[in-house]
C-alpha cells in the first residue's frame, strides 16, 4: 500500500494538540481538520511522532450505596462469635459460596 501525501509540520503541530486534548484518532478523523487524511493515516503519523493516543472508551459506572438500614457484616457475625458457632459460621460461609463473604475467623475470636 502507497503512502499519501508528506504530513506538513502545521499539520503535525495541530495533530499532536489534538492527542495533548486525549482525542482518539476517530475523533480526530470526525472533526474534520483533516480532510485529506483517513483514520488510519491518522494512527500512523501519531505512531510515527512518538505519541500514545488513549483509544480505550472510557465507562462511568454510578456508585450503588449501601442501603441504610442494612446490617454490617460485624452486626451479622457478632451473635457467632463463639469458639462453638464456628461450624456454623463455616457452614454458612461454604453455603453461599466462597468469595461472597470474606470472613476472616480470627477477628471473631477475640
Amino acid at each position: 500500500m502507497g503512502r499519501g501525501k508528506p504530513w506538513a509540520d502545521e499539520e503535525n503541530s495541530l495533530l499532536l494538540d489534538m492527542v495533548a486534548e486525549e482525542l482518539s484518532p476517530q475523533a480526530i478523523f470526525d472533526s474534520g481538520r483533516f480532510p485529506d487524511r483517513t483514520v488510519d493515516a491518522i494512527r500512523m503519523q501519531v505512531q510515527r511522532l512518538g505519541t500514545y493516543v488513549q483509544t480505550i472508551r472510557k465507562t462511568f459506572v454510578q456508585t450503588i450505596e449501601p442501603a441504610k438500614d442494612a446490617l454490617s457484616m460485624e452486626e451479622v457475625v457478632k451473635p457467632f462469635s463463639t469458639a462453638s458457632s464456628l461450624f456454623i459460621i463455616a457452614y454458612l460461609i461454604l453455603s453461599l459460596g466462597y468469595g461472597i463473604i470474606n470472613v476472616r475467623f480470627e477477628n471473631f475470636l477475640r
